[in-house]
């Protein structure tokens, strides 16, 4: 038996509601923030492993 095949909102056979992006605005992210292993933002004071620009590192 072979499944049936159904369309939503016309018989048109093209998709609708998908469009090409349009120019998104540039966002600045800025570099440098800390976190710790909980994701939680520290200042540079903080000592142990933090998370800088998505690397690990360890602040004795």
């Amino acid at each position: 038996m072979a499944a049936e095949h159904k369309t939503l909102g016309g018989d048109s056979g093209t998709p609708t509601g998908i469009r090409r992006p349009t120019n998104a605005t540039t966002v600045t992210v800025p570099t440098n923030i800390r976190y710790n292993l909980k994701g939680q933002r520290v200042d540079e004071h903080y000592k142990g492993i933090v998370v800088v620009n998505g690397k690990k590192i360890i602040v004795k």
